[in-house]
């Protein structure tokens, strides 16, 4: 699979502590996108399923969070890592500008693999005239969904149905001195 980056630990990304996986490549260019690096389909890291499992924190991270670029435009390998997260008793969060809708209605079993690994998938594209409506959403037109049992959805802090919870933002240094913002700042574009 081609990534962006990776960061081990994110408290912003979905719920508890989780690694966030960033994605490159993304078709649909989003006004405002917040990750604007992520969009072109050349360029990211080619590394192997597992590559990214030797990466995971062998405790004290709750899930995996996928974003991007767009994840279901690599969804098969995502799809494998995902069985392999889940079987190490860790939640997939799903990033993602299709719609629910949209990828059952697809006619690509790469995409149901995907979707079947994932415990939380938050879709729809980034609107950024539209402020966020919970806090790990960009934009209010963006839907949770629990589809597995990864995640407590009462437990989780995040709620299924739009509240005025707004977003959050984390800054992180690597060893190397590389600064990462990541998250959903409130009136960020």
């Amino acid at each position: 699979m081609i990534i962006h980056s990776f960061l081990p630990r994110s408290t912003v990304n979905g719920p508890g502590v989780r690694s966030v996986l960033w994605l490159q490549g993304c078709e649909r260019s989003c006004p405002g996108c917040f990750n604007p690096e992520a969009l072109p389909v050349r360029g990211g890291r080619e590394v192997s399923v597992a590559a990214v499992l030797e990466w995971l924190p062998a405790e004290g991270i709750e899930g995996v969070t996928f974003s991007g670029g767009e994840p279901f435009l690599q969804a098969a390998p995502l799809a494998l890592l995902g069985r392999e997260i889940r079987a190490r008793g860790l939640s997939v969060l799903v990033y993602t500008g299709y719609l629910l809708e949209e990828i059952k209605e697809s006619e690509k079993d790469c995409w149901i693999d995907l979707l079947s690994t994932t415990d939380v998938l938050i879709d729809g594209p980034y609107l950024k005239d539209i402020p966020p409506n919970h806090r790990w959403a960009g934009s209010g037109n963006q839907r949770v969904h629990f589809l597995g049992d990864g995640i407590d959805r009462e437990g989780s802090g995040i709620a299924e149905e739009p509240s005025s919870q707004g977003g959050e933002v984390e800054f992180s240094i690597d060893s190397e001195g590389l600064v990462t913002v990541t998250g959903f700042p409130e009136g960020w574009t």
